[in-house]
């Protein structure tokens, strides 16, 4: 599987600032692929209860909340922007403000200019990640990996990619692959086995199954696992494994002391087709102190996930 291609990072910012952890991010992988950088904030204007939200008054109104939000982003952003290339650039040149839903904007952006990564900061009420609707929608539907950061920004020396050993686990390794390229780091590559249903008894206490069925499936398991990463191009870079047992999102916030980045998919799609996150991935970005880039891939693992 290739490498992906970082030719065009994102970041939707907030007019609080409580985006400028990613902002520091964002211009840094930018700076560091050679990139392009777009800065996206998306004015949420409610249209009026009573009378058009077409006619010239409302296209007014609209008109000057833009051009607010627009000096007041630009005033902020020529303040504290200090990584180069974009410090000696005219604001203009990367941001851009539009009326909508935030989520809507987001997206609709990066899918118009062919994004190749997405960051997002903290929920402007919490330190940690929040799933309102807006990040939640991101996470969900993004037409591309999305970085999540909600931390000041650290070095990038270890990274942890958890795989379930989907089909397209591979689309895990790949963003980790890419990701080690830019920052010169190591990955350990995760898998949590976690015991069939089947091996409990109704109060999920004691195994009843056979325990040598248990075991071959961790066994075969662990197999899919070093033949995955063993099969995988890593293209120079350091790669190892790790097996273990348990809730994967347990798992994988218990090692997060262990890594300065988590590489995971999301679960983007539902059984029916529709744009879901999947539960590891939420409760992984709920409780994570590190960042955490994101795939989408299919929700169908094809062992011990």
């Amino acid at each position: 599987m290739k490498d992906y291609q970082i030719r065009r990072v994102v970041l939707g910012l907030d007019r609080d600032g409580l985006a400028s952890h990613a902002l520091t991010r964002a211009m840094d992988i930018a700076a560091s692929c050679d990139a392009k950088l777009d800065v996206v904030h998306a004015v949420d204007i409610h249209p009026p209860l009573r009378g058009s939200s077409s006619g010239p008054e409302w296209a007014a109104t609209t008109a000057a909340a833009m051009a607010e939000a627009h000096r007041a982003l630009e005033g902020k952003l020529e303040l504290s922007v200090e990584t180069p290339p974009f410090a000696e650039l005219p604001v203009s040149d990367y941001l851009t403000v539009r009326v909508g839903k935030p989520s809507e904007v987001l997206l609709c952006f990066a899918e118009e200019h062919s994004a190749d990564l997405i960051v997002l900061g903290p929920h402007k009420h919490r330190k940690l990640f929040d799933f309102g609707g807006t990040a939640r929608a991101v996470v969900a539907r993004s037409p591309c990996p999305l970085w999540v950061e909600t931390q000041e920004p650290k070095p990038i020396k270890r990274i942890l990619a958890a795989v379930d050993l989907s089909e397209e686990s591979e689309k895990v390794l790949a963003l980790a692959r890419t990701m080690a390229g830019v920052f010169d780091a190591p990955v350990k590559v995760l898998h949590s086995f976690f015991e069939p249903s089947f091996a409990y008894d109704f109060e999920g206490h004691e195994p009843t199954g056979p325990t040598y069925v248990i075991e071959h499936v961790r066994r075969s398991t662990e197999e899919a696992l070093d033949e995955l990463v063993s099969g995988f191009a890593w293209g120079g870079v350091e790669a190892e494994t790790e097996f273990t047992s348990g809730e994967a999102f347990r798992e994988i916030l218990d090692r997060q002391g262990q890594a300065d980045l988590i590489v995971m998919g999301s679960h983007g799609r539902s059984a029916i087709g529709s744009a879901v996150l999947g539960s590891q991935a939420y409760k992984v970005l709920r409780s994570a102190e590190i960042p955490v880039a994101l795939v989408h891939q299919s929700a169908h693992p094809l062992l011990g996930a």
